[in-house]
């Protein structure tokens, strides 16, 4: 129990700082911040795809305080999604009708890559987190300033809107 409670922690932690450092260091451009965002939700799920799966899975195994801080967690990273969404759309950056929605698609696109990424063939993390940026700016309502570009994996060559 002990044990589940601390990777818990760890994982909630660890990209809480991620996502924290990644959303401030762009600026104030809704576009960036939210790539920043998808990043770091990648670049995390990759390096750690266990802890991921483990953090995003047992949950219902946490000790009553642990699942607490993880559902605090949770609040935090998503109210950061949500206002970077809600920035976006008044602005005029970007279209998103449901704020709520969308951040529960963008995390459950980083519990599914947990799953299959280690066993990937030909693609990146870096690869994922210009992929990733794009769907999100896409699903948002936003079209990326610059089309993304695959550098490996079989479907090389420029994407474009």
């Amino acid at each position: 129990q002990a044990m589940l409670d601390a990777l818990s922690e760890l994982g909630h932690t660890e990209f809480s700082e991620r996502q924290i450092a990644a959303v401030m260091d762009v600026g104030d451009d809704p576009r960036e911040q939210l790539t920043a965002a998808m990043n770091a939700l990648v670049t995390m799920t990759c390096e750690y795809p266990r802890l991921t799966r483990i953090v995003n899975g047992e949950v219902r195994n946490l000790s009553p305080a642990a699942f607490e801080r993880d559902q605090s967690a949770r609040l935090q990273s998503a109210r950061i999604l949500r206002d970077v969404l809600d920035r976006g759309r008044r602005t005029g950056a970007f279209s998103n009708p449901d704020d709520d929605a969308i951040t529960v698609v963008f995390w459950s696109l980083g519990v599914g890559l947990a799953g299959w990424f280690p066993y990937a063939y030909g693609v990146t993390a870096e690869d994922l987190c210009v992929s990733y940026a794009d769907i999100a700016l896409r699903i948002v309502g936003a079209v990326p300033e610059t089309p993304a570009v695959r550098r490996t994996g079989s479907g090389a060559g420029k994407r474009g809107g």
